[in-house]
């Protein structure tokens, strides 16, 4: 079972739940609560009695637990020095397996001396035992640990489906906040929203997802930030573990090492550096995998750090690979030389580009449709191919300053035609386009105004 399915399942319970108490108030803390126990058996069993156990087990140790935290909910086990800028693994064990399985870790974690803040929870839920550690070889020994241990294995119960997952363990980098409630707020918020037009009928992953990218500009704290980018992330259908990957190690790049390899794939530093030098210096894109796979990588930016992504992930000699399979995954598996390579693969990974800007472009059109009307929306498409003029649209959900950002400074009428019907049409036919771009955007809908966000 996929996380999209199960995300939409809460997202379900919690509209049901909704529908069924009118009067009820819920906010944040409520979402939180339900996402704790989703799907998790004997949810809100206290097991404190179990504490004891721990704090005698490891008093000789050069590990230090103590019965102590902030809001008393949770035994917290120190070991080394905390960072405050580490990796957080969420390993959910059963009421069977909590007090044996915490044996297991955290013995492995004191002998091994793995540095490390953890905790667990005093009442059985889904992110029962929390793990922060330093490094990408220590996840790696702790997932390949839970891995080769059946009864540890036996006992995990389903981290909650907003998390980035990697083999049963939830995985997020969230510092001084707590990724969870962030989900919570937006989730609660985007409902409150929906409740506001009367649109529960909107309440899915996908709206969810495209609610808090329109209001990821309104955020000004870098980390809470990132922390809502993640969550676009793992609510995009297409979410893979190597993206957390890449998310954190631009975020601590030089604190992580060749382990990392084990985890994260390579073609994403790539791919993302061949793209950011295409929008920084299109003119030196083809020439900068020419002259990466000769082993200098000064052609390609480092904007957003990306060149030093490259160097420390991706190995010159696996360019040509790479390219090959990216291609072969499209379809294109014809045999070429490497120039042909290189424009087939920059051609390929570009027009990703362009259905991102028509996503940008489509949300604006849709979103004024809903408070304008369609004639406005047509008039607003029209400039914006004709003059790049952006004025006519709305700005709800950013939507100007999303156009603004990250579409006009491309080919509007080539990010048009890469997402609607171009058969018999004439390019010069703005309202026909327009026309297109229409039922190319609503051929799913029953109406109009099907979906607005």
């Amino acid at each position: 079972m996929n996380s999209t399915f199960l995300q939409q399942e809460f997202l379900d319970l919690i509209k049901q739940f909704r529908l069924s108490n009118p009067n009820k108030t819920i906010d944040n803390n409520f979402v939180y609560s339900i996402l704790i126990g989703f799907h998790t058996p004997n949810f809100c069993e206290n097991i404190s009695v179990e504490f004891p156990k721990f704090i005698n087990r490891y008093k000789n140790t050069n590990m230090e637990v103590m019965d102590k935290h902030f809001d008393g909910n949770f035994l917290v086990f120190f070991q080394g020095t905390p960072t405050f800028n580490e990796i957080k693994l969420y390993i959910p064990l059963d009421r069977n397996h909590i007090t044996s399985g915490g044996y297991k870790i955290f013995d492995f974690l004191s002998q091994n001396n793995i540095q490390h803040e953890s905790k667990i929870a005093k009442i059985i839920r889904n992110d029962n035992l929390v793990i922060r550690v330093n490094s990408f070889k220590d996840i790696e020994a702790i997932v390949n640990y839970i891995e080769s241990n059946p009864d540890l294995k036996q006992g995990m119960m389903r981290v909650n489906p907003f998390l980035p997952n990697y083999n049963g363990i939830g995985m997020v980098m969230d510092n001084k906040y707590s990724y969870n409630s962030i989900v919570s707020k937006w989730i609660s918020e985007f409902l409150k929203y929906l409740e506001s037009i009367n649109r529960l009928d909107l309440f899915t992953v996908n709206n969810l997802n495209k609610y808090i990218n329109n209001n990821l500009q309104n955020i000004a704290d870098p980390d809470l930030k990132d922390i809502c980018s993640l969550i676009c992330k793992v609510t995009n259908p297409n979410f893979k573990i190597q993206d957390f990957i890449k998310h954190a190690s631009y975020k601590l790049l030089d604190k992580y090492d060749e382990n990392a390899q084990k985890i994260a794939d390579p073609k994403y530093y790539f791919e993302d550096a061949v793209k950011m030098t295409n929008k920084v210096h299109p003119q030196n894109t083809k020439e900068a995998i020419s002259q990466y796979l000769k082993g200098n990588a000064n052609y390609f930016t480092n904007r957003n750090r990306v060149r030093e992504a490259l160097i420390k992930y991706v190995n010159p000699r696996d360019v040509i690979t790479i390219m090959r399979l990216k291609l072969a995954e499209n379809g294109i598996v014809k045999s070429m030389n490497e120039d042909r390579l290189i424009d087939e693969y920059v051609k390929l990974v570009l027009t990703k580009d362009l259905l991102d800007c028509f996503e940008f472009i489509k949300i604006a059109y849709v979103s004024t449709i809903t408070k304008y009307g369609r004639n406005q929306a047509d008039i607003a498409l029209s400039l914006l191919i004709k003059n790049k003029d952006i004025r006519c649209f709305t700005n709800e959900f950013k939507c100007r300053t999303n156009l603004e950002k990250y579409v006009l400074d491309k080919d509007i009428l080539q990010i048009i035609l890469s997402g609607i019907d171009i058969k018999n049409l004439d390019v010069n036919n703005i309202d026909e386009i327009v026309n297109r771009f229409y039922h190319a955007t609503f051929q799913n809908s029953k109406s109009d105004n099907k979906t607005i966000v």
